[in-house]
């Protein structure tokens, strides 16, 4: 039973009010090309409903000397997004600003999600709590990214797509 608030297959599920937007299957993930569609000074880019995002500090680590840092950024998926402007409101929510270079260098390599969940939880080793892993544990996995990696930087950056949310990871060291 749909609520009357509803308007074009918008549909609020009664059980527990929560809001639940008609997905578009057919969305493909975005790619570097459709980077270039954006600009990055769009003042708008850093909203993006729901996102939320958990930091660990160098002192949630193990040997705070190693000055390591992850943002783990998480938000549902929003109609009509592709992830891109998940992906950039996640990389503004870590920095509060956008560098375009570093976004222009991103690999935007696709990778499994046993991939993804072995990127992630190699760089939580040295946490002295970690987050629950896998990030998703009943989510359909979409598709992932890889956009930095040990092997270019002392960066580890990933998207990953799940049906119902976006998850953005992040972990650096100045070390």
């Amino acid at each position: 039973m749909l609520s009357p608030l509803c308007t074009d297959g918008e549909f609020f599920s009664n059980q527990y009010l929560a809001y639940t937007p008609p997905l578009n299957p057919h969305l493909k993930m975005f790619t570097k090309s459709d980077l270039d569609q954006i600009d990055i000074n769009d003042f708008g880019l850093h909203r993006y409903r729901g996102l939320y995002f958990v930091t660990y500090r160098q002192d949630a680590f193990n040997s705070p000397s190693s000055e390591e840092n992850i943002y783990i950024s998480r938000a549902p998926k929003e109609i009509g997004d592709n992830g891109i402007r998940f992906w950039l409101a996640a990389e503004m929510s870590k920095s509060e600003k956008l560098y375009g270079p570093y976004l222009q260098e991103a690999e935007f390599r696709p990778i499994s999600e046993e991939k993804f969940n072995a990127l992630v939880a190699e760089q939580c080793l040295d946490l002295i709590v970690k987050p629950q892993l896998p990030l998703n544990k009943s989510g359909q996995f979409v598709g992932a990214l890889l956009m930095y990696s040990m092997e270019t930087d002392f960066i580890v950056d990933l998207f990953a797509e799940y049906e119902d949310e976006y998850i953005h990871f992040y972990w650096h060291t100045t070390a």
